[in-house]
């Protein structure tokens, strides 16, 4: 799965405190994103904590509190609690290295602190992108001093673009560059890992539901049943898993905890009534808790494994000629014989080891049966377990006086406290799983709403079947998806004059072709790059925009009108190609 570049801007500011350089994230986004992958996410967190001169520079002698504390400050923009603080560094998070505290923080943020890492993250991108090859560490520092998780803190940094020395932008470019950053993360955000993840989630969920048999109703994550499951659809297992815990308890695990431990005195101490005050207890007692732990330390085999199985058998045996009921003669069975009767056969506690071994020796050449044993003799061993645990039962049972009867029901009782338990902080971890992707999207859904709303109360003009620009200087943009190989527009000088600028996009060339051929072609373009072309027709320029990556001289790119030739054209009527430039996604007019 693709990493984004969002993720890697996370590990920036987690542990720099700054956005990244774009060379860097360049690099690393290669790395990650080879084919195959030359690192995961994983080894660039310990890149960064064990290989990097700037973290060392950073971190080189703080102590564990210094440490964590610093890594806060850089994602949530302030310290931790005192009881944040305290586990992490010396109780139970105190074991977890540097390079994994970032992914241990973000999964535990709350959904303020989750929308402060995703504006910051935001802030970060937008910088990179606009500073380009003018990256200053400084800068990239200084872009995140003060963004929170506020719409106002994100406004005010990407208007403080243009007072940073690496950035020479206009303040409507970052504000275009902030609804494009949020609109991609958004989107990579929405990809397949993160809606595998909450189908797997609402996997966990369904089987805790059926294993506890609380009846929870579950939404159906193919909601529109198309065979597909889209992210949208996907956060329903959020609510699935709630409804399961709401089934487990409505107590806390913090109550259910002090009710488990309560339930396994009363055992203790109904145990030692018992023990201590009727004959041949201690036996009965001893052998009945060894049966209980040689019980829960087996499962019986999955139904879906030996549905699988036997039917692969079956499979063979139809088509094994005579090997199939030379083995069942072998067995000294009775023929017909199936899969199913095999597995059935040697499940059952009943039949004597003396069959078991025949039919093991019988069939052991037939391809598919050694799986099939293996599962039989497991749910064969875990029958024979709960046999034994209902008989050392009966024994503690058959006591005499009323103590055998309290041991059982407090022995009931501890079982029953210890499972609800373990399903509560089960589900609670799947609650958990889930909310963290869920809100990570919403504040992502959230950071595009004030991306455009900031951009939509901008001085910028997008695109709507021409632009009209004043006599200031004006920044135009196109929205999503209506600069595509079907846009071949004129601009007229009245528009875009003097000291204006259009924002094309991040991920452009400009070529240094300035000329057509002799059929109108454009030749000498680079195949492997999203290019620019500035070519001077008489007292017009006509901008050519790739919208794929080719190489220009098998494009019909003849500057007329076509909807299927990868080029969007854009003639800026009255003006002269030297008087452009271009930078960071920007046509200028620098006249």
């Amino acid at each position: 799965m693709a990493v984004t570049s969002a993720q890697v801007q996370e590990l920036y500011v987690a542990y720099l405190g700054r956005a990244a350089d774009q060379t860097g994230l360049d690099y690393w986004m290669a790395e990650l994103n080879a084919e195959p992958a030359l690192m995961t996410l994983e080894n660039l967190r310990a890149n960064f904590v064990n290989e990097q001169p700037e973290y060392e520079e950073i971190y080189g002698g703080l102590t564990r509190d210094e440490t964590i504390i610093e890594i806060y400050n850089n994602l949530f923009g302030r310290a931790p609690d005192a009881t944040g603080l305290a586990y992490w560094s010396t109780g139970e998070g105190a074991a977890v290295n540097a390079d994994q505290l970032v992914v241990a923080f973000l999964n535990g943020a709350s959904a303020a602190d989750a929308q402060v890492v995703t504006n910051k993250v935001l802030v970060a991108s937008i910088y990179t992108s606009a500073a380009g090859d003018n990256f200053s560490t400084e800068d990239a520092a200084a872009i995140l001093v003060g963004v929170d998780g506020t719409t106002a803190s994100v406004s005010d940094a990407i208007a403080g673009l243009t007072d940073l020395p690496s950035v020479a932008v206009p303040a409507a470019i970052g504000l275009i560059e902030a609804a494009a950053v949020a609109a991609k993360s958004l989107a990579d955000f929405e990809n397949e890992e993160n809606t595998d993840a909450l189908i797997a989630i609402n996997d966990d969920v369904a089987a805790l539901n059926t294993a506890g048999g609380y009846g929870a109703t579950l939404a159906d994550l193919d909601a529109d049943s198309d065979d597909e499951v889209s992210y949208t659809e996907a956060e329903a297992a959020l609510a699935n898993a709630e409804d399961v815990r709401d089934a487990v308890s409505g107590l806390s695990t913090g109550v259910l905890s002090t009710q488990a431990t309560e339930a396994a005195a009363d055992l203790a101490a109904a145990r030692t009534t018992l023990v201590n005050g009727t004959n041949g207890a201690v036996a009965a007692v001893r052998a009945f808790e060894a049966a209980i732990a040689a019980d829960a330390a087996l499962t019986a085999p999955a139904q879906a494994d030996v549905d699988l199985r036997t039917a692969q058998l079956e499979a063979t045996a139809q088509n094994s000629g005579a090997a199939w009921s030379n083995a069942i003669t072998a067995a000294k069975l009775t023929a017909p014989v199936t899969a199913d009767d095999l597995f059935a056969l040697l499940a059952d506690t009943a039949t004597s080891a003396s069959v078991v071994s025949a039919v093991n020796t019988a069939f052991a050449g037939i391809e598919g049966f050694s799986a099939v044993s293996t599962l039989a003799a497991q749910a064969n061993a875990k029958a024979a377990a709960d046999a034994k645990v209902q008989t050392t039962a009966q024994a503690v049972d058959d006591l005499s006086g009323t103590a055998a009867d309290d041991y059982l029901d407090a022995f009931d009782a501890s079982v029953a406290a210890q499972e609800l338990l373990k399903d509560a902080q089960a589900a609670d971890a799947l609650v958990n799983a889930a909310d963290a992707i869920v809100s990570s999207h919403d504040s992502l859904e959230q950071a595009v709403s004030n991306a455009n709303t900031a951009l939509n109360n901008s001085a910028a003009e997008v695109y709507a079947a021409g632009f009209t620009g004043t006599s200031g200087a004006d920044v135009f943009y196109f929205a999503a998806g209506d600069l595509d190989q079907t846009l071949d527009i004129n601009v007229t000088d009245a528009a875009f004059n003097a000291g204006d600028a259009l924002y094309i996009g991040q991920g452009y060339t400009l070529s240094s072709v300035t000329e057509l051929s002799d059929t109108g072609a454009l030749v000498g373009g680079n195949n492997s790059a999203k290019e620019i072309f500035f070519i001077q027709n008489g007292t017009d320029v006509n901008v050519v925009v790739e919208t794929a990556e080719f190489g220009s001289s098998t494009a019909a790119a003849n500057l007329a009108v076509n909807a299927t030739d990868n080029v969007a054209v854009i003639t800026l009527l009255g003006v002269n190609a030297e008087d452009l430039s271009f930078s960071n996604g920007v046509i200028s007019y620098v006249a």
